[in-house]
């Protein structure tokens, strides 16, 4: 006797089978807010690393400007500060909405972090520090003047 259609047990094993493949790809297309952070902090530093061999060959100084919107390079001009005009140093916005941001030596104005950097190859410390919902970032110098995005960790 042939039948025509399926039985309950295939249809099952069909929801099944497909159920499972649903869960793996949720979970691999799911975005990490670490992950993200981490490539807007390596974004970042190798706009700062760029900035700093440019200031470099045109002995001249730039300020860097990080806020919760993004980061942006600005030229000290007679009008005040000024975006600057090198492409690679565009201003960009973080990928993600960012809590807060910190910075333990440098002074937070109207929201702000203003870092003066220069041609030197070893500057002043930087330590910035930005909290996305569970998720913080630090970018530091280390003593030779390279730049870093730590790995992000979970807010305590």
């Amino acid at each position: 006797m042939l039948s025509k259609g399926f039985t309950l047990i295939e249809m099952m094993v069909v929801v099944f089978i497909v159920s499972i493949m649903l869960g793996v790809s949720a979970l691999a297309i799911r975005s990490d807010g670490s992950k993200t952070l981490q490539s807007d902090g390596n974004q970042l530093v190798k706009q700062v690393t760029h900035a700093k061999q440019e200031l470099a060959m045109r002995q001249t100084a730039i300020t860097l400007q990080v806020d919760r919107t993004g980061w942006s390079f600005l030229n000290r001009t007679a009008n005040g500060l000024q975006p600057t005009n090198i492409a690679a140093l565009r201003a960009k916005k973080w990928s993600q909405t960012v809590d807060t941001i910190s910075s333990p030596m440098h002074t937070l104005r109207d929201g702000k972090i203003l870092v003066e950097l220069d041609g030197e190859p070893v500057g002043s410390p930087i330590d910035i520090t930005v909290v996305s919902g569970v998720h913080v970032l630090d970018i530091k110098n280390d003593a030779q003047g390279q730049f870093t995005a730590m790995k992000p960790t979970k807010a305590n």
